[in-house]
This record gives C-alpha cells, structure tokens and sequence, in this order.
C-alpha cells in the first residue's frame, strides 16, 4: 500500500515527465514481460535502463505521443474503475505518490495499461 499521502499525485495531474515505463500485457501476470511489453518515452531511456538494471533498447522507445495517448487512457478509465491502493497490479488505483507507483487500468479480456511512475515525479 502506498503510504506516502502527504505526496500524493493523482490520474488527473500526470504529466508525460511523471512517467517511467508503459506495460501493456495480460493483469493476470506477473509483469516480467513474458505476457506483455514494456516502452518508455525517449527521455526516459537511461533512467528507465537504472531502474531495472540494464539498457533500454532503442526497439523499447516510444514516440511521446503514445505516451500521451496511454495517459489519456487511464484519465479516461479512472473514473470507471474502482479505486482500490491495497493490491498491487489487480485492482485499478487513482492515486500514487511522486516518490514512486503506478496507475493500472484493467482493459477488455484480461489485459491492463499500467502507467509506472518516476520517483520522485517531475524533478
């Protein structure tokens, strides 16, 4: 559960520079990548790289719009998905901290966007 609620950032404020990572994939996994893909925004490609511990390939990057368009995504899907902090990737939540987290947005047939966050949001 996400304790930081003094630093709270909520679906509606998130900016393309909050974002680290897209996953899109099956919910239902465990987010190794096997039963989905992860992309990043060019600007992100070095830190996402440090983030999980080796290099970001340039076939990962994505054009800033796809980011846009996944965050309009989630805009649009928080408002009809219950808010639930309490369980990692399978229930939706609207609310993260700027030190971290992530938005998932369960889609049709078993499938999420999940939007991963930066620590410590827009430096």
């Amino acid at each position: 559960m996400i304790e930081d609620t003094d630093n709270k950032i909520s679906v509606a404020d998130l900016k393309l520079e909050d974002v680290l990572k897209l996953y899109e994939g099956r919910n239902d996994g465990c987010r190794c990548g096997c039963l989905g893909t992860y992309v990043y925004a060019k600007a992100m490609q070095e830190e996402g790289g440090k983030d999980r511990g080796y290099r970001v390939d340039d076939d990962e990057v994505v054009p800033d719009s796809r980011i846009e368009e996944a965050l309009e995504r989630v805009r649009d899907g928080a408002d009809r998905v219950a808010s639930d902090l309490s369980e990692p990737y399978g229930a939706p939540c609207k609310v993260a901290t700027r030190s971290g987290g992530y938005f998932n947005l369960p889609t049709d047939g078993g499938d999420c966007l999940t939007v991963y966050l930066r620590e410590g949001g827009r430096r």
